[in-house]
């Protein structure tokens, strides 16, 4: 009974009033008219519109990203692909690699020439970055 009580009220508050500033400025309004001693026009109501007006802005809450759109692209594409995308986003740069960009170049100009392969009749160039991934940073 009390729930068909609560959608009641809703319903008819959402459907007089447009937006949901306008609902959490109405019970603002019914806090004010209540008063201190708790007599009022609405007192047996007021708590049925505040739970009105809390699932009413739960509705209309803006949808977040919850997986940034890099990680939806990573199987579509290579690990130099990713760290182009990543160098837009610093932050995620930075906790996906756990350096600064700065110091990840510094690292891999200085491991370049121990993982650099050289092109051979059966074997092409192997790009550092590529080799370094592979390795995940352990050299000998």
């Amino acid at each position: 009974m009390a729930l068909d009580r609560e959608e009641n009220l809703f319903h008819r508050s959402s459907s007089i009033l447009t937006n949901h500033n306008d609902l959490i400025n109405h019970l603002i309004n019914l806090i004010i008219l209540i008063g201190e001693d708790g007599t009022g026009p609405m007192d047996e109501e007021f708590p049925l519109l505040a739970k009105a007006v809390c699932l009413y802005a739960k509705q209309i809450r803006p949808k977040r990203k919850w997986v940034k759109q890099w990680l939806l692209n990573r199987r579509q594409h290579t690990y130099l692909n990713l760290l182009q995308e990543m160098r837009l986003e610093p932050p995620d740069w930075r906790n996906c690699l756990r350096m600064d960009e700065d110091e990840y170049f510094q690292l891999l100009r200085l491991v370049t020439p121990m993982i650099l392969k050289k092109d051979t009749v059966m074997t092409q160039l192997k790009l550092a970055e590529e080799s370094m991934r592979q390795h995940d940073g352990k050299f000998n």
